[in-house]
């Protein structure tokens, strides 16, 4: 028996109405309909990045994983989610099923190594699971949350243990830690993905020996940003190293260019020329982005809600190092200094994001458009 979720089906002009309550109806199902979920074998969910997931979401969604015995396979995605609390939550839920396979989309959810070490305290006790697909991308991930995952894979991936692993880790600071991570993988089928993961000559030197060491899987795939690289030579694998040139405008431009328009949500900022690549600057010397916007109008009412969109697109989306400045474009509007004040407050910006409407309407904008173009990546 199979069982899947998705709010996603859900007609797209209902998305932004849709309040956390309404997906808790979604996740807990009635008490008529528990007894038939026990028996579920296959179960999927996934929630669109237009809808806003708290923690109560999040809880409904355990009780009910956690209700299901006869689970063995399971596919969650919540990429795009920044609830704070999360990765315990659900993680625990996962915590003495009897799991053979398991997906998890957690792409962009801001975990950080803390957030990490839920999943894999959860990952080392799974005894039953063979096959596991772990999609990590943008989690702010470092060397120590590298090694926590090391652990749980050296548990799991013994001689009983899991025998395919699909694992992206790309873009996050992990360094070194790529070392200790793929040679923890002792599987029969891996695909590894560290593209943009801060990896230097001799990082890449130390991956290289550990591929031609490797015992269980003499050859293993990577994929570096959508380029599928069979390492057999050093050459090869500093491939990937190119990966850690410096930020660049065009990247910044690239990421903003999709956002959709608060008044026109058929067009992007692009199209309207509200953003334009040659209005991004990038200063790696102070970690400073800098990108200027331009209403289409002078009186245009939506000018501060643009900027939020774009300093909310960036702050999701770069390194915390990072400052970022956004401003109109000199002479383009009739407010633009109070505009431009308000985008400077950390605190109004801060409070701005934490408004339930006002984030529901910067969501709109950035949704789909937060996944990274791999042609860029590998440029």
């Amino acid at each position: 028996m199979t069982g899947i979720l998705v709010p996603d089906l859900l007609r797209p002009w209902l998305l932004p109405s849709l309040e956390a309550p309404d997906v808790v109806f979604l996740c807990s199902v009635s008490r008529g309909l528990r007894e038939e979920l026990k028996w579920l074998q296959s179960f999927s969910v996934k929630f669109s990045r237009a809808l806003f997931i708290d923690e109560d979401v999040i809880e409904s969604l355990a009780q009910t994983i956690h209700g299901m015995p006869c689970l063995r396979h399971l596919s969650v995605c919540l990429a795009y989610q920044h609830s704070s609390t999360f990765s315990s939550t659900l993680a625990s839920s996962l915590c003495g099923l009897q799991l053979v396979k398991l997906t998890l989309d957690i792409r962009h959810c801001n975990l950080g190594d803390q957030g990490i070490q839920a999943f894999t305290k959860t990952i080392a006790q799974l005894h039953s699971l063979t096959f596991l697909q772990l999609r990590l991308s943008f989690n702010r991930i470092s060397r120590k949350g590298a090694q926590d995952l090391a652990d749980a894979f050296k548990i799991r991936c013994g001689t009983h243990g899991m025998t395919d692993v699909v694992l992206d880790v790309d873009i996050n600071p992990i360094a070194d830690g790529a070392v200790v991570l793929l040679r923890s993988l002792g599987v029969r089928r891996l695909r590894l993905d560290m593209a943009h993961c801060r990896i230097g000559d001799t990082v890449a030197e130390e991956l290289a020996s550990a591929l031609r060491n490797a015992e269980d899987n003499p050859n293993p795939v990577v994929y570096g940003g959508g380029q599928t690289i069979q390492f057999r030579s050093l050459q090869e694998l500093l491939e990937i190293t190119d990966l850690q040139d410096e930020l660049s405008p065009q990247e910044i431009f690239e990421s903003l260019r999709h956002l959709t328009d608060p008044e026109h949500p058929n067009l992007s900022l692009e199209q309207l020329k509200v953003v334009e690549a040659g209005h991004v600057w990038v200063n790696e010397d102070s970690n400073t982005v800098f990108v200027r916007f331009t209403p289409t109008v002078p009186t245009c009412s939506v000018a501060t809600l643009i900027g939020l969109t774009i300093k909310a697109k960036l702050l999701r989306s770069l390194p915390q190092r990072y400052k970022v400045d956004v401003e109109i474009t000199p002479g383009t509007h009739n407010t633009e200094d109070q505009v431009n004040k308000q985008l400077a407050d950390k605190e109004r910006v801060a409070a701005a994001l934490e408004n339930p409407a006002l984030r529901n309407l910067i969501n709109n904008g950035i949704a789909g458009t937060d996944r990274p173009d791999a042609t860029l990546l590998l440029a």
